[in-house]
């Protein structure tokens, strides 16, 4: 006598429609988390405008984190974080950049005029 299961799914279905999920193991829920922690080794560029006496330049590249010392300038003009980009969207940024009306290109203007303003002069 033949079993009646349905055998549609069998060995021979294609991999998209075989239950691949994962049992959840607390192996799996330390990969899945692991794989939202941030590359230690993303790559930044500045793309706002020169901070006087060289502190940040335009076109400047960091590896990992935002370093310490520009904590003061950020501080002091917060938008300057969104002039940091990773490296995978320096094209796309650099394209808004250019289009008046844009909200990087305000920001950008935004930063500029601070520091002709003199908000960082007061130390940083």
């Amino acid at each position: 006598m033949q079993d009646n299961k349905d055998l549609s799914t069998a060995d021979t279905a294609p991999a998209s429609e075989k239950n691949t999920t994962e049992p959840v193991t607390k192996a799996n829920r330390i990969k899945a988390q692991a794989a939202k922690i941030p590359d230690k080794k993303q790559a930044f560029m500045y793309l706002g405008p020169n901070i006087p006496g060289g502190i940040l330049l335009k076109g400047a590249l960091f590896k990992g984190k935002i370093p310490v010392h520009l904590d003061g300038i950020i501080e002091k003009i917060p938008e300057i974080k969104k002039l940091l980009v990773e490296a995978q969207e320096v094209a796309n940024i650099k394209s808004q950049l250019e289009k008046p009306g844009s909200a990087v290109y305000g920001i950008y203007q935004y930063v500029q005029e601070q520091i002709k303003e003199g908000v960082l002069k007061d130390g940083i």
